[in-house]
């Protein structure tokens, strides 16, 4: 009996694997074809005659296969016509995406303006004292500027009629030559050199004009605000006052060299934070102070990007966001123009995937399109499109632009009289150019 009993149990035992094993097997194949197909996708770079919106990048359902073989290409045309105005347009450009390089001399049509970001204001010590010195000049390149500068483009209005008069063209094109304004950004750790700054500026004017002149720049931006709101610096009346007579004498002694190379007054630019944080703790600017310096500074660069930094996964620049910024400057500055203020665009995005969200340039995310090819959600309440992929056992949320959150904002900006500042060329796409 217990012989039978026992070959029984080894039946069911074998009749019980043979299910589970022909269970498993049918998920397996359901889950195979429920799967979308990935196919190869073949991107596509250079100049095409298919404008951006006959593209199909610019819907809400565009695909990953569309962005991957289509976001390389630009408008034929495109290059060659600025389509913002008179709007500035600011593009950063650093050596560490040198791709910055190419795209500011193919589509210096569309930029009033370009900052190499180069140079670092800091304090030396030379024997008993400290000196500030400027550094980043072995940066320069005479080639690459003068290719910037050279005019590459019609207004819109001037390659739309055929029969216009060559001379008008000539007039136009004159219009549109880019300026070269890099940035300089002050570096110092200690709370007292940027007292001193403030304080005796003569000798870190000096060398900033010293080089200006030499290298007939257009002017400059300068990155320091973030530095003095994080340290109250600004909250402070004394230094307040101090530093705003440091941007005074700076604006000055620019503005009192010779007409560039471009004909123009060399100009001063701040980078500084939005008037609206996305979080209480994080730096802002006052609108009264921005119309205070209006006088003096020629633009101002508002970083209105990294709303989602040290949190999870979110926007990088939500339409909400931006829009309380624009609000609140239109409502609170009387002396400044709005084409005076530039808002932050970013070229970036962030994946999170890790503890750390991970900063992506365009390689990275045509790379991630390719291999995973996801589907994109489009957030109509943020302007941005995400999507999720997964390595392992780890599941990864990307925001990045997309040619349609591009155009909403630049949409945004320029209903408004705003410019628009990018951060930065080299880390985007060739057919976001065809936007601005």
């Amino acid at each position: 009996v217990s012989v039978q009993t026992s070959m029984r149990g080894e039946v069911w035992l074998v009749i019980v694997l043979i299910l589970l094993t022909g269970s498993w097997t049918l998920r397996v194949d359901a889950a195979k074809r429920a799967a979308p197909r990935k196919r190869e996708l073949l991107a596509e770079h250079g100049p095409v005659s298919e404008s951006t919106e006959e593209s199909g990048l610019l819907l809400p359902t565009v695909t990953a296969a569309t962005l991957y073989e289509k976001s390389r290409q630009w408008h034929q045309e495109g290059a060659r016509i600025k389509g913002t105005g008179l709007r500035p347009v600011l593009g950063y450009v650093t050596p560490w995406h040198p791709a910055g390089y190419e795209f500011s001399v193919l589509f210096r049509a569309k930029l009033t303006h370009v900052s190499p970001v180069w140079y670092q204001l800091r304090r030396a010590k030379v024997d008993s004292s400290k000196e500030w010195v400027l550094v980043g000049g072995h940066e320069y390149n005479e080639t690459w500027i003068n290719s910037v500068r050279q005019p590459g483009g019609m207004q819109e209005s001037c390659v739309a009629v055929e029969e216009v008069a060559e001379a008008s063209c000539s007039a136009t094109n004159a219009e549109v030559t880019t300026r070269v304004v890099p940035r300089v950004v002050v570096e110092v750790d200690e709370a007292q050199d940027h007292l001193d700054l403030v304080q005796s500026p003569e000798a870190a004017i000096e060398a900033i004009v010293k080089e200006v002149e030499s290298r007939d720049y257009d002017g400059i931006v300068l990155e320091v605000w973030m530095t003095w709101a994080f340290m109250n610096g600004i909250s402070n009346d004394a230094f307040r006052a101090a530093a705003f007579a440091f941007i005074q004498r700076l604006s000055s002694s620019l503005r009192a060299l010779q007409p560039s190379g471009t004909g123009g007054s060399r100009q001063l630019i701040l980078a500084v934070p939005p008037v609206v944080p996305s979080a209480p703790s994080r730096p802002r600017i006052d609108p009264a102070h921005m119309d205070q310096l209006a006088a003096f500074v020629d633009a101002w660069s508002v970083m209105t990007y990294d709303y989602s930094v040290g949190s999870g996964p979110q926007p990088n620049a939500p339409l909400p966001w931006l829009e309380s910024n624009i609000a609140l400057l239109q409502k609170e500055m009387s002396k400044s123009r709005p084409d005076q203020t530039l808002m932050g665009l970013n070229f970036y995005g962030y994946d999170y995937g890790q503890r750390v969200p991970a900063a992506i340039t365009a390689d990275a995310y045509l790379q991630i399109l390719s291999k995973h090819q996801p589907t994109l959600e489009w957030r109509e309440e943020h302007g941005e499109h995400s999507f999720q992929y997964s390595v392992g056992n780890k599941q990864h949320t990307v925001y990045f632009p997309s040619p349609l959150s591009i155009q909403q904002r630049l949409k945004m900006f320029g209903e408004n009289g705003f410019g628009v500042s990018i951060w930065e060329l080299g880390q985007g796409l060739e057919r976001w150019f065809d936007l601005l």
